[in-house]
């Protein structure tokens, strides 16, 4: 972890950095270095990104849109001035003469739309590139002289083991992908940095992978405790929120990893519809590359919790076949018990099977 940390010293010393990435970048790539960028600000640096490489939609979605309140008096006026109240403000506005219409007062709201902006930077001490694995690529896009370059550090991330390693610190992890890099980048900056937007970012990174995989699941733990939610990806894909997503990041949050990461344990603690639990467990399945997983909820139809699971092992159902009763498929089933809450139900599976593989 020496690297993260030099990482984080060079940060934490930098005024003012430039943030690269390559055109055209992937959902990886470009979650990855707007998660960086908003946690930059929250510090309070400098930051330039080429924002001619930043889609049309995301800039649309990070632009704001502010409302004004314009009062008009058709008349001189001797005072103005206002009174802070606890639900907001009271306005009071004296003329010169008595004599005015109430015509003569007007109001009305103006909208006006901030676009997303980057800081123009005339000097940079810190140069992070993300993704670019050649130094032509980043001559390119900083158009410096060499002083400038030599008196710079320079962070090179990439998950290319092709690249040329220019960097004074450079972190290319072929089994890594960027959005694991950035949040273990992150985390090392300190709670104190963390920004929402930040981890909207790399949730929105994971989901618009082809699927999660396993080693992945504690990261996008981490980003959902601290704020991390699915907004961003349903706003990019022109998707409204569905209703089971909070059920979707609560299997996360409860999630567990076996040993050899082929197992995920999770669980629902909240009793919710049963068509609705099936639906999120059925989009669980479809985004985790996983071969096994076991889901504990509390089913309306039945007094106690039960499990749904799925596996590609045919061992594991004669397992639970030999110590739980159920309905059991060639590649899944039902668990029914008479455990209490679902949190048990998934401990005292988690038990057997590991009793069993030792």
């Amino acid at each position: 972890m020496e690297r993260f940390e030099n990482v984080k010293t060079s940060i934490n010393n930098a005024d003012n950095i430039r943030l690269l990435f390559p055109k055209n970048p992937s959902a990886e790539c470009l979650s990855s270095v707007l998660a960086l960028y908003f946690a930059l600000k929250k510090m309070g640096k400098k930051v330039n990104i080429p924002l001619e490489r930043v889609p049309d939609e995301i800039v649309s979605l990070l632009s704001k849109e502010t409302k004004k309140i314009l009062i008009s008096f058709g008349k001189e006026v001797s005072e103005v001035y206002y009174d802070k109240e606890p639900n907001g403000l009271q306005l009071t506005i004296i003329p010169k003469n008595e004599n005015f219409l109430i015509e003569d007062l007007s109001m009305k709201v103006d909208t006006e739309e901030i676009g997303f902006t980057t800081d123009e930077l005339e000097v940079f001490d810190l140069v992070i590139a993300i993704g670019l694995q050649r130094f032509d690529q980043i001559d390119e896009l900083l158009q410096a002289t060499e002083e400038e370059l030599f008196d710079c550090t320079i962070i090179n991330i990439d998950t290319n083991l092709n690249n040329e390693a220019y960097g004074d610190i450079n972190i290319i992890e072929g089994h890594k992908n960027l959005l694991r890099i950035i949040s273990i980048i992150l985390k090392q900056l300190g709670e104190e940095n963390l920004d929402k937007t930040s981890m909207h970012f790399l949730v929105n990174g994971f989901m618009s992978q082809e699927g999660i995989h396993p080693e992945s699941v504690p990261i996008l733990k981490w980003l959902i405790r601290n704020g991390g939610d699915f907004t961003i990806y349903y706003s990019i894909i022109g998707a409204d929120t569905p209703e089971w997503i909070n059920d979707f990041a609560e299997i996360i949050v409860n999630s567990s990893l076996s040993e050899d990461k082929k197992t995920i344990y999770s669980y629902l603690d909240k009793e919710g519809d049963r068509n609705r639990i099936l639906q999120v467990i059925k989009i669980f399945h479809e985004k985790m590359v996983i071969p096994t997983f076991f889901i504990a909820f509390k089913d309306n139809e039945s007094r106690y919790p039960r499990t749904i699971f799925r596996t590609t092992e045919k061992a594991l159902i004669d397992i639970l076949n030999n110590n739980f009763e159920g309905q059991y498929k060639e590649n899944g089933g039902v668990i029914d018990s008479e455990e209490e809450t679902p949190q048990n139900l998934i401990k005292g599976i988690k038990e057997v099977i590991e009793k069993t593989d030792s």
